[in-house]
């Protein structure tokens, strides 16, 4: 089962990794290349490598006020990692 994660919510399940792609697109979070979701332990393993807190805010946007957290980055970086092959 392929799980995905929707800001800092819960796990969303997901039947398999079609869905899970298909999620992503519908949601806005694709320009059009390669989709792959993040899995869950590769993140915990990310953010126990780096010493934050999950919660820490790494960087804000200026104009629009959003924040990105070590966790949004570590699922952003997971899912580069695993689309150019780890």
């Amino acid at each position: 089962m392929t799980t995905t994660t929707e800001g800092r919510a819960q796990p969303i399940e997901l039947a398999d990794d079609a869905s899970a792609i298909k999620y992503r697109y519908e949601q806005g979070w694709a320009d059009g290349l390669p989709v792959i979701p993040p899995s869950v332990d590769h993140v915990e393993a990310m953010l126990a490598a780096s010493g934050e807190n999950p919660e820490a805010i790494l960087a804000s946007h200026p104009t629009t006020g959003r924040q990105c957290s070590a966790h949004s980055a570590a699922v952003d970086v997971d899912f580069m990692v695993t689309a150019v092959g780890d």
